[in-house]
């Protein structure tokens, strides 16, 4: 009886995991358009060390530059980033969640060397949907 109760419970645990494994499914994807300034890139320049040149060069041309003042220069890379989550259950339905950010990296430049770096971020969509099975 205990070897019958025994095949019972590890058939219906390999059967569990089989459904619960196809049942459930979940990926998410990003887009980036404009002047993306990586993780990496912004690890390589130094305040009070990187020059305007090899800040350009790093990053490529700025998607704005403005003069501040005498020797004063203010670089902005301004990208958009969209994250999209999707999961999908087979017994209860799917959801789909998608954010699109503006994210502005400014550099100041003074006397040739980056003197500051800051970095806005702003939320410009956020969009969540519930689908049925």
């Amino acid at each position: 009886m205990r070897t019958r109760t025994s095949a019972v419970l590890a058939v219906c645990l390999v059967v569990a995991a089989l459904v619960a494994g196809g049942c459930f499914s979940a990926h998410s994807t990003r887009t980036y358009t404009g002047q993306i300034v990586s993780k990496g890139a912004e690890k390589k320049i130094q305040i009070g060390k990187t020059t305007k040149d090899r800040l350009i060069t790093v990053l490529g041309n700025p998607t704005e530059a403005k003069p501040l003042g005498e020797g004063v220069e203010l670089l902005k890379y301004e990208g958009t980033e969209e994250v999209a989550n999707a999961s999908q259950t087979a017994f209860v339905g799917g959801a789909r969640e998608t954010v699109r950010r503006r994210v502005t990296h400014y550099y100041e430049v003074e006397g040739g060397v980056v003197a500051r770096h800051w970095k806005d971020s702003v939320c410009l969509q956020k969009d969540s949907k519930i689908n049925a099975p």
